[in-house]
C-alpha cells in the first residue's frame, strides 16, 4: 500500500546535449579536485622547510594559474549572473596575489617563507570554502551543461597555457 509521501521524488534526467558532450558537472568536479591538490601542495610545503625552491615556484606558478582562471573566467559569469560584484570571491584572491610574489622573492629566509605559506594557506582554504559554498552549487543548478562543459575546456586551457609558459626558459630567467 502506498502511503503517498514519495509524491514528486521521482528522478528527472536531463536530456542529452551531444555525444561529445562532457559530463554536464566537470567543470565543478575539477575545480573540487583542484582546491584539495592545492591545499595538500601549500600543507605539504608548509610542513617541509626543506622543499626545494623549484617545487616551491611550480607550486606559486600553479596557484597563480588557478587564480588568474578563475578572475577571467567565472567570475565574469558569476557577476554577469548574480547582477553584482563578487567581492567575496575576488578579496581571497586579492590577498593571495599579493603574497605569491613575496613567496617568490629571492632570498626570503625559512621563517618568512613559513609566515607567507601559513597566510596564504588561510586565504587559499578562505577561497575554496566560499567558492565552493556559492559559486559551484550555483553553476551545477543554474548553468547548462554546453555552458559547463565549455567553462571546464576554456578553465583548463588557459592554466595550460599558463603554466607552459612559467616553464619557459624565459618565463624563468626573470624569477
Amino acid at each position: 500500500m502506498c502511503s503517498g509521501r514519495a509524491q514528486g521524488s521521482a528522478i528527472l534526467l536531463r536530456p542529452p546535449e551531444s555525444a561529445t558532450a562532457l559530463p554536464p558537472l566537470i567543470v565543478t568536479r575539477q575545480l573540487h579536485g583542484e582546491h584539495r591538490r592545492l591545499e595538500q601542495t601549500l600543507t605539504l610545503l608548509l610542513n617541509d622547510s626543506d622543499a626545494a625552491r623549484e617545487t616551491l615556484r611550480r607550486c606559486v606558478d600553479d596557484l597563480s594559474a588557478h587564480l588568474l582562471a578563475d578572475a577571467s573566467l567565472l567570475y565574469p559569469i558569476l557577476e554577469e549572473a548574480w547582477h553584482r560584484p563578487v567581492v567575496e570571491l575576488r578579496d581571497p584572491q586579492h590577498r593571495m596575489r599579493q603574497l605569491l610574489p613575496k613567496l617568490k622573492a629571492p632570498g626570503v629566509n625559512a621563517h618568512r617563507r613559513r609566515a607567507l605559506l601559513q597566510e596564504l594557506l588561510g586565504a587559499f582554504r578562505e577561497h575554496a570554502r566560499v567558492e565552493e559554498a556559492s559559486a559551484l552549487p550555483w553553476l551545477e543548478g543554474s548553468t547548462s551543461s554546453p555552458v559547463l562543459a565549455e567553462l571546464g575546456r576554456n578553465m583548463r586551457a588557459m592554466r595550460a597555457k599558463l603554466m607552459a609558459s612559467s616553464r619557459s626558459p624565459r618565463s624563468r630567467s626573470s624569477d
